[in-house]
């Protein structure tokens, strides 16, 4: 009887008062993974306060189902503000987090980038797909499975902003961990008009080492996460 082996990835991007959740139980090193490449995208508006409204996105592209594989996960949050008469100052205050545990005996490494941009604008949906394809490699003992990308870390991060942080998802690790990612603060006078969109995007690599049986059954979950934004209005002092 065939023996199947299976890897449980759980991929989450959070936003404000938002969930999107990915998340399937994967055959691992072979060929069945019809869930492979998934995206989950949503969007969610905070409650108005004075004039100022906060809006929120979460989107991820996976392929961590097998060695060679490349996820990327996106936030992003938009400041409208109307300007209003003289009178008051507003601060807005949200935290982004990298969570993880890798279960497997595979470091995983991660890169940050950060964009801002004004006016219309939304995450990169399309330039977060490293178009990785299962690609099946015959050896004398058992087939090879991992993937292969028409997508590098280099060229999906074209579409990203600055670069950021980058570090290891440490392997082994079944405790979950948390990166700080950016911790934002923002102040506007009330006279201010503001439009402005933040993006977050964190590009996980899953290296293929050719031989790499030891992570067949193991777990991996990744979130990236925006803090429920906080505003506080001031009056000011005369």
């Amino acid at each position: 009887m065939e023996k199947k082996n299976t890897i449980l990835l759980t991929v989450i991007a959070v936003a404000t008062l938002l969930v999107a959740v990915v998340g399937a139980t994967f055959a691992y090193f072979t060929a069945t993974s019809s869930s492979q490449g998934d995206t989950a995208t949503s969007d969610v508006t905070t409650a108005q306060i004075a004039s100022l409204n906060v809006t929120s996105t979460a989107s991820e592209k996976s392929y961590l189902e097998y060695p060679g594989g490349i996820a990327v996960l996106g936030a992003g949050v938009k400041i409208d503000k109307e300007a209003v008469s003289a009178g008051s100052t507003s601060t807005v205050d949200y935290d982004v987090t990298l969570s993880y545990a890798n279960n497997t005996s595979t470091d995983l490494t991660y890169s940050i980038y950060r964009k801002e941009a004004t006016g219309e604008d939304s995450l990169a949906l399309a330039a977060m797909d490293a178009g990785c394809r299962l690609q099946v490699t015959p050896s004398a003992g058992a087939d090879q499975y991992a993937y292969t990308c028409t997508g590098s870390k280099d060229s999906l991060a074209a579409a990203f902003g600055d670069a950021g942080a980058t570090g290891t998802l440490t392997k082994n690790t079944s405790e979950e961990q948390t990166i700080t990612v950016d911790d934002e603060t923002f102040t506007y006078n009330s006279e201010d008009a503001v439009n402005a969109s933040y993006y977050y995007y964190v590009i996980i690599e899953y290296p293929n080492k050719g031989e790499q049986n030891a992570d067949m059954g193991k777990d991996i979950t990744i979130s990236l996460d925006v803090s429920k934004a906080t505003v506080s209005t001031t009056a000011d002092s005369n």
